[in-house]
């Protein structure tokens, strides 16, 4: 998609208040992006679990971008978490690993 984003929180010195106001701006920028970003869900058709693309990019634990609508290409499969924690850190260590 040709923007590449490297985010390194210290989850100790952001607010809950302040984390808030950083994902609604993201949010607001993802949702009016051009060309559109996709999302993925997972569709049960017969015995077989398939992926798919979703146009809501908005999940419960934050924004899942997977690529764009115009292109249909995808990138670097990404969660833009909605709150900040232990275990959200963790994770987001974990993904920037692998």
């Amino acid at each position: 998609m040709g923007v590449r984003v490297h985010l390194a929180v210290v989850v100790d010195r952001v607010s809950d208040a302040t984390w808030r106001r950083i994902y609604e701006k993201a949010r607001r920028v993802a949702k009016h992006w051009t060309p559109r970003p996709l999302s993925l869900a997972w569709r049960q058709i017969g015995a077989v679990r398939v992926a798919q693309y979703v146009l809501d990019i908005e999940a419960a634990d934050g924004l899942h971008v997977v690529g764009d609508l115009e292109t249909l290409t995808t990138a670097e499969s990404f969660v833009f978490p909605a709150r900040l924690g232990r275990g959200v850190a963790r994770r987001l260590a974990g993904h920037i690993a692998g």
